[in-house]
């Protein structure tokens, strides 16, 4: 969250670089749009809300002391909204998507427009980033600045805060959503994450790892997260034996 105060990345502020031949030299924060993606080079460019301030502080110590003593090593690994197995940040639209009884109850909510971007990444995903750099990062030379921070999110593309209730919705129940105004959901604790506009791009040193869920929270890894999310919380099926003499019944309350 050290970042929610940041100003989009533009192109029109970030021009293409060129080479001695005056040919674009590629760049790893490309999109197909205006908008530039957020790469683990631009940390400088972090700017967080009040509230979370002291984060961006913490983060900066980190690098400080792992930058006066090599000897410590510090990594500060940017992640996505978590999601995966139990829920957390979305646990509310995944319950209400599974007990899809009443219609009302059963639609997610999608703030505004919903075409805001929101960056992910699978807890599962998040555990192999975290300890791939503690165990397989290459080491670095003294007389070079090792690299501390990392950004972890999955390689969805345009994943939106509309696509990702509507897959929760259609995954996880009936398919229902609804269009509700900022100022009638402020109170809800969600509001700030589903609020969230950010474009990142997975840092380098992930992208040869084996992703569980390198789609993010879309149509394609559902069935999964479905399975994750009623073993997780203990949602299996209930069988009942009835049983009793003849003319008992039975057949009347089975």
């Amino acid at each position: 969250m050290s970042w929610t105060g940041a100003a989009k990345k533009l192109k029109k502020d970030f021009p293409s670089k060129v080479n001695e031949e005056g040919e674009n030299i590629p760049r790893d924060d490309e999109s197909d749009g205006d908008e530039l993606y957020f790469t683990d080079k631009d940390y400088q460019m972090r700017a967080p809300a009040p509230k979370y301030q002291r984060i961006k502080t913490l983060e900066q110590l980190a690098m400080a002391a792992g930058r006066a003593t090599r000897s410590l090593k510090v990594y500060v690994v940017c992640a996505g909204l978590v999601y995966g197995n139990g829920e957390d940040i979305f646990y509310n639209f995944f319950r209400s998507a599974w007990l899809s009884l009443h219609p009302e109850l059963a639609s997610l909510p999608i703030v505004g427009t919903g075409t805001n971007v929101i960056p992910t990444v699978h807890v599962a995903d998040l555990t192999q980033c975290i300890k791939h750099l503690l165990l397989s990062l290459p080491p670095v030379p003294l007389h070079i600045k090792p690299q501390q921070y990392f950004v972890a999110v999955d390689q969805a593309r345009h994943q939106t805060q509309e696509r990702i209730m509507q897959a929760i919705s259609a995954g996880m129940g009936s398919g229902l959503i609804k269009k509700v105004e900022l100022s009638d959901v402020l109170g809800e604790g969600w509001v700030e994450f589903l609020t969230l506009d950010m474009k990142f791009r997975t840092s380098e040193a992930f992208l040869g790892l084996s992703w569980h869920s390198p789609t993010g929270l879309s149509t394609e890894s559902m069935s999964i997260l479905n399975q994750e999310f009623n073993i997780y919380r203990g949602l299996f099926p209930l069988k009942v034996f009835v049983t009793g003499p003849p003319a008992a019944g039975k057949t009347h309350f089975a």
